[in-house]
């Protein structure tokens, strides 16, 4: 099953991710525990809050996600928003974002975050990854990343990202938005489709100091009921994964959505006051990427730090 996106096809999507790795890097660079099986093997990796002209740490992840985009020519990157500080205006995008992830924008799947959408129009973010996105239209779209997995078997999983600026786009049942999600997700289902990860600036669960995002409770609701196995968010500057959870916090084993919060991009990292309730794994001791190595019926997950630290490797099952 192929939907169109917002703005163009998930064709287009993937031609455009579709090219050479990004730099000189093998898999022989990355860690054994997140070392592609193949060259095939499909993986998602990025992270949320990541580029400020007056911090390196964004420097040095993306080498990260290049060493990750150079050991299989199906890896893609994401973003999880707040893509530069601290307005996402065009020309901090051209300074502060172009010349570390900017680098391999054409294989990066981007969300929109609070400081993106500081600037009129979101205009930095847009010019920087035309194209993917119209002028005026809006900024959350699907599609597809195919590939192998460990074992060498087929993989297609579908990627949603949102557009979790709740104070300025409608996210509740009346919105465009909604509308939008809902029938994508009826057409996954139509077509069977197995596995799929929401991507969206604003965690509806976090231990950070900016708190759950009650206004992402509608949207959160809809994705569980189309049963998508996870959502990956930024925001607050913190590694943390949570099991899966309904729309009001309950452990749901059968149901619910797992979670992760992945803002250690390089901007900065939040200090850690406590965990919430069923928070699994919370860390903000350095910055890293999130890598998704996606199965059949499954991922694994893990943060890649920039001393190449594998922290948190764990397993999901899609449902």
């Amino acid at each position: 099953m192929i939907s169109m996106l917002s703005v163009l096809s998930s064709t287009l999507i993937m031609q455009l991710l579709t090219g050479p790795p990004t730099s000189s890097a093998t898999s022989q660079d990355l860690p054994a525990a997140l070392r592609p099986s193949s060259r095939e093997e499909a993986i998602l990796v990025g992270s949320g809050d990541i580029a400020d002209c007056d911090s390196q740490g964004d420097e040095a992840t993306a080498v990260l996600v290049e060493r990750v985009l150079a050991a299989s020519d199906n890896a893609v990157a994401f973003t999880a928003g707040d893509n530069v500080y601290p307005d996402g205006s065009p020309d901090q995008y051209r300074r502060c974002y172009e010349p570390t992830w900017g680098r391999f924008k054409s294989r990066t799947l981007p969300a929109v975050g609070n400081h993106d959408a500081r600037t009129p129009n979101s205009a930095g973010m847009r010019g920087t990854f035309a194209g993917r996105f119209s002028q005026t239209g809006p900024l959350w779209y699907a599609a597809d990343v195919k590939g192998l997995d460990a074992d060498g078997h087929p993989v297609q999983w579908r990627v949603v990202v949102l557009d979790s600026n709740c104070d300025k786009v409608d996210c509740t049942a009346k919105g465009a938005q909604y509308a939008w999600l809902k029938e994508e997700l009826r057409q996954q289902k139509a077509a069977k489709q197995r596995c799929t990860v929401a991507i969206a600036h604003h965690p509806r669960f976090t231990s950070g100091p900016h708190g759950d995002e009650k206004q992402m409770i509608p949207l959160w609701r809809l994705l569980d009921d189309g049963a998508v196995d996870l959502v990956v968010s930024g925001h607050d500057h913190t590694y943390e994964r949570f099991p899966a959870l309904d729309a009001d916090g309950k452990v749901a084993a059968k149901s619910g959505i797992a979670s992760i919060v992945a803002g250690l991009g390089g901007k900065s990292r939040y200090p850690i006051v406590s965990a919430r309730q069923h928070s699994m794994t919370l860390r903000n001791d350095r910055d890293g990427v999130l890598v998704l190595r996606l199965g059949t019926d499954g991922w694994t997950s893990a943060l890649l730090s920039t001393n190449d630290e594998v922290i948190d490797l764990a397993r999901g099952r899609c449902r």
